[in-house]
């Protein structure tokens, strides 16, 4: 009987590693350069192809403008009217929960004593529209009628410059505005018939 040694070397099996050709490294990035790039400035190749469309097609053009015009003064009437009504449900809910929150209640009442109590969430008032709480400095927008506690934060009344709970800018019904109707009668807001 014969016995056989076997040396096995996987060393020859290995590969063989050598550093990437300057050619294919700018090849790699430079095609994610490019996808970045385009995704950059997707919107603005859109506005180019809103232009070009403008320049060779004008009335068409002059369709969508009024439409997107007439558009937006539908959404932002239809806005005024969801918030006049959401307002006016959460002043009357407001009015309850700021009633039953005793630490708001001592820091309104006795702001001498209870002031400190604005470093904390409980005794901070929260915007009526959008419920951010009063800042730790108490800058807060409200509105100038006596009696009225509501307050708003800094976007809210840029958005809508009234106080909604107290103010009597909207006299008219819930119901006497008609939702259906895309157009409107308003000053500035034009009927395209289309």
């Amino acid at each position: 009987m014969k016995l056989f040694k076997c040396i096995y070397l996987y060393i020859v099996c290995l590969p063989k590693p050598h550093k990437l050709d300057a050619y294919y490294l700018h090849k790699i990035y430079g095609t994610l350069m490019l996808v970045f790039i385009m995704t950059v400035f997707a919107g603005y190749s859109g506005r180019l192809k809103r232009l070009i469309c403008a320049v060779f097609f004008r009335k068409r053009e002059k369709r969508r403008v009024l439409y997107l015009y007439n558009e937006t003064l539908r959404k932002r009437m239809a806005f005024f009217r969801y918030m006049k009504q959401k307002v006016s449900k959460l002043a009357r809910e407001n009015k309850l929960s700021e009633d039953l929150d005793i630490f708001l209640m001592l820091r309104l009442k006795f702001p001498a004593v209870f002031g400190w109590l604005v470093w904390f969430a409980c005794g901070r008032r929260k915007c009526l529209i959008c419920g951010e709480p009063e800042t730790i400095s108490g800058k807060q927008y409200g509105c100038n009628t006596i009696g009225c506690v509501y307050i708003h934060c800094e976007q809210c009344w840029k958005d809508v410059g009234v106080c909604y709970a107290c103010s009597d800018t909207f006299t008219k019904e819930d119901n006497e505005h008609n939702l259906d109707v895309d157009t409107a009668t308003a000053k500035g807001y034009v009927d395209t018939d289309y």
